[in-house]
């Protein structure tokens, strides 16, 4: 009955030129890659109509190249909505997920070796864009009403840096870097206004304007729109800096490939030279004693990579 019910909706979806798009859960970042796909999609079928189901929509707000947007309820309902999605799914209603599933500690990047993310979990719509179609820059619109209302509530310096303490652990522990390096980095360029963003129960450096959890994920992008360069993990943080070529600078850990996770504006920082564990695919455990490829990544070193790449 089901498999009878996705044909003919599918088939009916095809016929009024729509598709829908769905993704469910915890994973900001990958939600907001979307944009990439629905981008490219349109650029190659401007009649195309994008119904998108997610659970963090403010991502999509203003984004003109969906039609319709819908959110995922944090509740049984949503949850059901969604198992209900991925029993219909066909040629018009899809899910941007990768096909490899995660198994145990090892993510799912280890079957897409050095793939791009954004196309690794475009798969199942290869029967509407191509791969090497798919343009890897995120979109993230600002309102002109937006932006004055965050000119007001946000006074900030003419000239700023955004830095974050943490790298998010519900998903990898080994994205995160010495927390005393990068205040190293912060008192040493000293020219720089920094303001820290991040979640309040996150590590709080010293001399920088703390935005700790004070902000929505619409306030975020207004802040990103407005710096002047980013210092972060790997993670959210480096995909919303692609919608506003924003020059990110990634510490990046040995746990993936660079060519995974890239963008035009990414620096990415690794250190992984003579390491014979890269890449390891890890999401927690190091097999090693240390990390060593977030250990071998001195301070210095990343500051002379922003001086080279940043006029201060």
């Amino acid at each position: 009955m089901i498999k009878l019910t996705s044909k003919i909706l599918n088939f009916f979806l095809i016929k009024i030129n729509l598709l829908v798009i769905f993704r469910y859960g915890r994973s900001i970042g990958d939600q907001l890659c979307i944009s990439s796909l629905t981008k490219s999609i349109k650029k190659k079928k401007k009649s195309l109509k994008i119904i998108l189901i997610v659970s963090y929509p403010e991502l999509f707000y203003n984004n003109k190249d969906v039609f319709l947007l819908w959110k995922f309820k944090k509740n049984k309902i949503g949850y059901f909505c969604y198992r209900l999605l991925n029993k219909i799914k066909g040629k018009s209603i899809k899910e941007f997920r990768s096909k490899h599933p995660e198994e145990g500690d090892f993510t799912y990047l280890k079957k897409i070796k050095g793939q791009h993310i954004i196309k690794a979990m475009s798969c199942e719509f290869k029967n509407i864009i191509n791969e090497n179609e798919i343009e890897i820059q995120n979109k993230f619109i600002l309102s002109m009403s937006e932006i004055e209302k965050m000119n007001s509530k946000f006074i900030l310096p003419n000239k700023f840096a955004l830095v974050q303490s943490q790298g998010k652990s519900y998903y990898s522990t080994l994205k995160q870097w010495d927390q005393n390096k990068l205040q190293d980095i912060i008192n040493n360029l000293h020219n720089v206004k920094w303001i820290q963003i991040g979640l309040d129960n996150e590590f709080k450096f010293e001399n920088v304007i703390d935005l700790r959890s004070k902000t929505s994920i619409r306030e975020l992008g207004y802040l990103f729109s407005r710096a002047f360069f980013l210092l972060t993990h790997e993670g959210f943080y480096s995909h919303l800096s692609s919608c506003f070529n924003l020059k990110t600078f990634v510490i990046h850990p040995g746990i993936s490939m660079i060519s995974n996770l890239s963008y035009s504006n990414t620096i990415h920082i690794q250190k992984i030279n003579n390491l014979d564990c890269y890449p390891c695919y890890l999401k927690n455990n190091c097999f090693k004693k240390k990390q060593l490829c977030m250990e071998n990544i001195t301070s210095n070193e990343v500051i002379d990579l922003i001086k080279k790449n940043i006029r201060l």
